[in-house]
């Protein structure tokens, strides 16, 4: 169990480094140990553990206008 854990940590660690290469507007892609691997719950704490919040549409919008491109399924807040 503490292995997985320390591992998907590591993992984080260096996609973490990675994608700051490919900030834009500050939004930044993180994932788990693969593709789809995170429930919304699962990329909330994510975020909260690594002192990030999850982007808001406005935000996505915003990185989008200035270069992020991704074709895989996001989580993001949502406002009502």
């Amino acid at each position: 169990q503490f292995h997985m854990f320390f591992f998907i940590v590591w993992m984080t660690l260096v996609l973490i480094i990675l994608n700051i290469r490919s900030s834009y507007a500050g939004v930044v892609h993180l994932e788990g140990s693969g593709r789809y691997s995170l429930n919304y719950q699962q990329a909330k704490q994510l975020c909260q553990n690594l002192g990030y919040s999850l982007a808001t549409e406005e935000q996505i919008t915003e990185a989008y206008n200035h270069g992020l491109k991704t074709c895989r399924l996001e989580f993001y807040t949502l406002h009502f």
